[in-house]
Protein backbone atom coordinates (compact mmCIF):
# COMPACT_ATOMS: atom_id res chain seq x y z
CA UNK A 1 0.00 0.00 0.00
CA UNK A 2 1.79 3.20 -1.35
CA UNK A 3 0.70 7.15 -1.41
CA UNK A 4 3.16 9.69 -3.68
CA UNK A 5 3.54 12.94 -2.33
CA UNK A 6 4.50 15.81 -4.15
CA UNK A 7 5.63 19.47 -4.18
CA UNK A 8 3.63 21.61 -6.21
CA UNK A 9 6.30 21.50 -9.24
CA UNK A 10 6.06 17.70 -8.69
CA UNK A 11 2.24 17.51 -9.32
CA UNK A 12 3.00 20.24 -12.46
CA UNK A 13 5.68 18.14 -14.21
CA UNK A 14 3.28 15.11 -13.06
CA UNK A 15 0.36 16.08 -14.99
CA UNK A 16 2.52 16.38 -18.63
CA UNK A 17 2.16 13.86 -20.78
CA UNK A 18 5.65 14.70 -22.27
CA UNK A 19 7.54 13.48 -18.89
CA UNK A 20 9.18 16.63 -18.76
CA UNK A 21 10.92 17.45 -15.52
CA UNK A 22 11.66 20.91 -14.94
CA UNK A 23 13.68 21.11 -11.29
CA UNK A 24 13.18 21.26 -8.30
CA UNK A 25 10.24 18.94 -7.87
CA UNK A 26 9.86 16.91 -4.89
CA UNK A 27 8.31 13.54 -4.70
CA UNK A 28 7.68 11.29 -1.91
CA UNK A 29 6.59 7.82 -1.92
CA UNK A 30 5.53 5.71 1.61
CA UNK A 31 5.12 2.62 1.66
CA UNK A 32 2.99 0.45 4.65
CA UNK A 33 2.20 -3.36 5.22
CA UNK A 34 -1.25 -3.72 4.94
CA UNK A 35 -3.08 -5.04 7.57
CA UNK A 36 -7.04 -5.84 7.76
CA UNK A 37 -9.49 -3.52 9.08
CA UNK A 38 -10.91 -4.29 12.84
CA UNK A 39 -13.90 -2.26 11.80
CA UNK A 40 -15.55 -3.05 8.14
CA UNK A 41 -15.08 -6.89 7.36
CA UNK A 42 -12.58 -6.86 3.99
CA UNK A 43 -11.02 -3.78 3.77
CA UNK A 44 -7.29 -3.17 4.49
CA UNK A 45 -5.55 -0.14 6.08
CA UNK A 46 -2.17 0.62 6.45
CA UNK A 47 -0.34 -0.84 8.67
CA UNK A 48 3.38 -0.92 9.73
CA UNK A 49 5.75 1.39 7.85
CA UNK A 50 8.07 -0.30 5.22
CA UNK A 51 9.98 2.49 3.07
CA UNK A 52 9.83 6.29 2.18
CA UNK A 53 11.33 7.14 -1.07
CA UNK A 54 12.36 10.62 -2.00
CA UNK A 55 13.19 11.96 -5.28
CA UNK A 56 14.51 15.51 -5.44
CA UNK A 57 15.31 17.14 -8.94
CA UNK A 58 17.32 19.89 -9.37
CA UNK A 59 18.24 22.78 -12.60
CA UNK A 60 21.82 23.31 -13.18
CA UNK A 61 22.95 24.80 -16.27
CA UNK A 62 20.08 23.58 -18.55
CA UNK A 63 20.49 20.36 -17.02
CA UNK A 64 17.99 18.31 -14.74
CA UNK A 65 19.88 16.32 -11.82
CA UNK A 66 18.07 13.70 -10.06
CA UNK A 67 18.66 12.34 -6.09
CA UNK A 68 17.18 9.47 -5.19
CA UNK A 69 17.24 8.04 -1.37
CA UNK A 70 15.41 5.23 -0.04
CA UNK A 71 14.48 4.92 3.67
CA UNK A 72 13.04 1.34 5.49
CA UNK A 73 11.59 0.86 8.55
CA UNK A 74 10.52 1.97 11.35
CA UNK A 75 13.24 3.95 12.02
CA UNK A 76 13.82 5.47 8.56
CA UNK A 77 17.17 4.32 7.86
CA UNK A 78 18.98 5.40 4.80
CA UNK A 79 19.34 2.32 2.56
CA UNK A 80 22.56 2.54 0.53
CA UNK A 81 21.51 -0.15 -2.21
CA UNK A 82 21.07 1.17 -5.37
CA UNK A 83 20.42 -2.38 -7.27
CA UNK A 84 16.76 -1.28 -8.42
CA UNK A 85 17.47 2.81 -8.52
CA UNK A 86 16.16 3.73 -11.96
CA UNK A 87 13.76 1.53 -11.85
CA UNK A 88 12.23 3.22 -8.49
CA UNK A 89 12.80 6.59 -10.32
CA UNK A 90 10.69 5.48 -13.09
CA UNK A 91 7.81 3.89 -11.43
CA UNK A 92 7.68 7.19 -9.60
CA UNK A 93 7.87 9.36 -12.53
CA UNK A 94 5.56 7.17 -14.58
CA UNK A 95 2.83 7.85 -11.81
CA UNK A 96 -0.53 10.13 -12.38
CA UNK A 97 -2.01 12.50 -10.60
CA UNK A 98 -5.79 11.67 -8.89
CA UNK A 99 -8.12 13.53 -10.38
CA UNK A 100 -10.76 14.02 -7.44
CA UNK A 101 -14.42 15.64 -8.27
Amino acid sequence: MSTLYGNPQALKSAGRFNKALAGGEIFTLVTWKQQPDEHWFGANIPGDLLSVEVLKTNLTKAHVTMNYQRYEGKTLGLHSDTLYKSERIKLILDQRPSVMP
